[in-house]
This record gives structure tokens, C-alpha cells and sequence, in this order.
């Protein structure tokens, strides 16, 4: 369920593999696979209730192994469908609470989770004097997804603001803003244990969309932060009952210790799957179908991870000019690709989505020393010249 990246990849892998693949998805988003998956089956419009109904229907016709939502709209309506047909999958639980932040923290909090805390209320009185002693603080409405939800206000008539916009439409999330490392732990579950995982250190990005600029693999947490991460990773995916899939757990380190800020089932980020195949020389759109449809990924195998990372350009809105640096990066041994999705006289957007990012390079090396130089030769070459600045 879903077109994009991930699918690319997820077709490619079934159709490796000999599995048949029943695409669900909008028909202008799906039209591009037509040649390459069995049968797609139409959503009439992009709200979960179609989503819901579309992939019902499509299971009730093909009677499938397994079904995946590859990104986070998708979650709710393959969970449900795993339910209905008796199908593999992270639970119908765990895909209720991964769409709701509020649920999430209760979650966390009766699993003693350690996490930011936090204030879930519909009263904006008792918002206010809860963030008077906190500022910055992040807030955040349950039910809406992605980062372009989140927004941190620094003090009270920020929140004001944001508090004015969102109380009109139900309950409101306030957290303590936790300061320190971000990072990104990826990994698979199968009944309910982990049989993988590894942390990505995140390259967080700036206002307004907070988007992030990168991910590095792997981690390098000192081992006892590690042994903290497993255990509070451990704690988070149990308290939420995830069954079985890929999952990603989002945490910061503070004061020496670990604070879970959210968990997803899935990935949804192809440049991430990229990067766990690059480290450590494994198929893991391979793996996600084969975890799926309920089997064990032959694949996995006790290795360490060559140091890899991905980095997204900064960029200023405006008209672009060109690019430069492209040359510099095309000779670089440890540059594996680079992309630029953007032509002369496009218009750079600000970056307040993950889709609006325009380049981004992909990097292995022997050693994180090497790594770290590639990317700072990248960063002083690379660049989207803009003409003007837009708003």
C-alpha cells in the first residue's frame, strides 16, 4: 500500500523473489507500476476511511501472504486488513497507537518508558501555566502525522499562537523540548522480540519543518548508552505491541541517558533502506517482504556495519540557478551516488516536508574519520545556487 520510493524498491525485491504484488494506491500515483506488480487497485481519494475500504477489498480479491503500508497514512488501513484476514503484521493495537502522539506517551509511561514529559489537555489555561516553567517546549496535535505537526514554541505568546490554531480542533500534546544528540534506531521485529537493530545518528534540520539533513550508520554510541538504548527500545516496542515488521524508534540523549520521542511501524524512507543495504551488505527490501508475509529473513547474519551516511543539501528558496560541486563529488571514492531532483529555473522550496529536500549525496567508507571528511568535502562543494530568495 503506498507509491513512491519504498514501492520502487518493494517491487523490485517481490519481483526478484517471484511474489506477485497488488499495488493499492491512488490511480495517478500507481499508473507508473503498472507494468511491473499484477494489479492495481484504485484509492478515490487520499483520507483513511478510502485507504480502509480500497485495501479490503483488494485482499478480500487476492487472498494475499502478507500486506505491507509503506508509509505512515497506509499504517491503520494494513494493520486492519492483517486483522481481518488473518494476515502477518505489527498489530491492529500498535498501528492505533503509532498514529496518535498522546497515545504513544501513555503507552510509554505504563511501560516505564523513558520519555519526555509531558501534557495532553483540551484546556488552554492549564496548557499555559504547564509550559510557564518549561520553555522551550514542543507541541504537537495526537492525531496528525509527520514533523510538519511539531512545532516548538519559545515562550508564552508563541504558544499562544500555535495554542489558538489547534484547540479549535481537539486535545493538544505539550512536551518539555529535551535537548541533546539526536537519533534514529531501525530494526525488525518478529513475534514481539528484536532480531535486529542498529542506530542511525540523525543530522537534525532547522525550522520551520525541523526535516532532517542526514542519517549515519552506524551510531558510535559508547557501549553502555548502547545496552540503555536496546532496554529502552525494548521497553518502547512492548509497551506499543508491535508483533512483527520493521520499526523505528526516534530517541535523544540527555544527561547521559536515553529519551524515547516516538516510535514508527516501518520505515517510509527508502534513502534509509539504502543505507542498512549499503553497511552491512544485506537486501533489506528483501527482508521487510519476507518478514511480512511471515517468514524469517535469510539474510540477516551477526555482521558490523561498514560507516555509512546519507546527507541532505541545506537550501534557500528561490530559482535555481545551478549546481555546483557535482564534478568534485562524481571523483570522490567514497561518494556512492549523488542525486539532485531539481533543474535550472525550478523553484527551490523552504523545506518543510521531507518531499521538498532537492539533493542529497550517499557515502561508505573504511573508517568514520573518512567518512566525516567525505562529507564536509560534499558540504563545501555541493550546493543549489537560487537566483532570489522566495517566501
Amino acid at each position: 500500500m503506498g507509491a513512491g520510493e519504498m514501492t520502487d524498491g518493494c517491487v523490485t525485491a517481490a519481483n526478484r523473489a517471484g511474489m506477485q504484488v497488488h499495488l493499492v494506491d491512488l490511480a495517478h500515483r500507481a499508473a507508473p507500476y503498472r507494468d511491473v506488480v499484477c494489479a492495481i487497485h484504485p484509492v478515490p481519494a487520499d483520507v483513511e476511511q478510502y485507504w480502509i475500504a480500497a485495501a479490503r477489498a483488494a485482499a478480500a480479491r487476492c487472498e494475499p501472504d502478507g500486506v505491507l503500508g509503506l508509509t505512515e497514512p497506509q499504517v491503520l488501513a494494513a494493520a486492519m486488513v492483517a486483522e481481518t484476514f488473518g494476515l502477518p503484521g505489527p498489530s491492529l493495537a500498535a498501528a492505533s497507537t503509532c498514529r496518535d502522539a498522546a497515545l504513544q506517551r501513555t503507552a510509554f509511561a505504563d511501560g516505564g518508558v523513558p520519555q519526555p514529559l509531558f501534557l495532553i489537555s483540551l484546556d488552554r489555561r492549564e496548557c499555559e501555566e504547564w509550559a510557564a516553567s518549561r520553555y522551550p517546549v514542543v507541541v504537537n496535535s495526537p492525531r496528525s502525522l509527520g514533523a510538519s505537526a511539531v512545532t516548538l514554541a519559545g515562550g508564552p505568546d508563541e504558544l499562544g499562537v500555535d495554542l489558538d490554531c489547534r484547540l479549535d480542533v481537539g486535545e493538544v500534546l505539550i512536551e518539555e523540548y529535551v535537548a541533546g544528540p539526536e537519533y534514529a534506531w531501525v530494526g525488525m521485529v518478529i513475534d514481539r522480540e528484536v532480531v535486529f537493530g542498529c542506530t542511525l545518528a540523525k543530522q537534525p534540520g532547522e525550522r520551520p519543518g525541523f526535516v532532517n539533513l542526514g542519517y549515519e550508520l552506524p551510531g558510535q554510541l559508547p557501549r553502555p548508552l548502547a545496552r540503555q538504548v536496546d532496554r529502552a527500545v525494548a521497553d518502547a516496542i512492548r509497551s506499543m505491541g508491535v508483533w512483527r515488521g520493521m520499526t523505528r524508534v526516534d530517541f535523544r540523549v540527555t544527561d547521559g541517558a536515553p529519551r524515547i520521542l516516538r516510535i514508527s511501524l516501518g520505515v517510509s524512507d527508502a534513502r534509509i533502506m539504502e543505507l542498512l543495504s549499503l553497511a552491512y551488505g544485506l537486501d533489506f527490501f528483501t527482508a521487510l517482504l519476507e518478514v511480512a508475509c511471515g517468514g524469517w529473513p535469510a539474510s540477516f547474519r551477526a555482521s558490523s556495519p561498514q560507516p555509512s551516511a546519507i546527507r541532505y543539501l541545506p537550501q534557500q528558496a528561490g530559482r535555481l540557478e545551478r549546481v555546483t560541486g557535482r564534478d568534485e563529488l562524481a571523483r570522490d571514492e567514497y561518494v556512492v551516488r549523488h542525486s539532485v531532483s531539481a533543474q535550472p529555473g525550478d523553484e527551490i522550496p523552504v523545506v518543510r516536508h521531507p518531499e521538498d529536500r532537492r539533493a542529497y549525496a550517499v557515502f561508505r567508507a573504511p573508517d568514520h574519520a573518512t567518512l566525516h571528511a567525505a562529507v564536509e568535502r560534499m558540504l563545501g562543494s555541493f550546493r543549489l545556487v537560487v537566483s532570489d530568495r522566495a517566501g
